[in-house]
């Protein structure tokens, strides 16, 4: 039988530290060969303030947990509806099936983390997140 594995406090602190800085320094890429393109640019600057919030996020969850998980949530599903246009933008563009791979993977993440932000604030004593 397949056990999953509860994520704690800490082990989402890295997830979202890891996610955040490796989307920043992806972006930092981006923005090497920017060549003025209007709508790369856009993107990438939207790219880098979610990987800076996830930065944020990591730093500070245990705080926004007790504050407003619901925060974090939002937040989540917002860098999901981003990844789902820009994803579908690139692919319509490059016609590449990797795109789609990448943005599966992507939102299994992300579905994976408000699972387990839901989970842990169930947990914790006078929290409440809704949707």
């Amino acid at each position: 039988m397949l056990k999953i594995t509860l994520e704690t406090t800490k082990s989402l602190k890295g997830f979202f530290l890891i996610i955040g800085m490796y989307e920043v320094y992806n972006i930092i890429n981006l923005f090497k060969t920017f060549q003025g393109n209007l709508i790369l640019g856009l993107v990438g600057i939207i790219g880098l303030i979610f990987g800076i919030l996830y930065i944020y996020i990591g730093i500070k969850l245990n705080e926004i947990m007790l504050k407003s998980a619901n925060l974090i949530v939002k937040c989540l599903i917002a860098q999901m509806v981003f990844f789902v246009l820009e994803s579908l933008f690139t692919f319509i563009i490059s016609a590449q099936f990797s795109v789609l791979v990448i943005l599966l993977i992507d939102l299994c993440i992300n579905f994976y983390l408000i699972l387990n932000i839901k989970r842990l604030t169930k947990e914790q004593p006078d929290v409440n997140v809704t949707m």
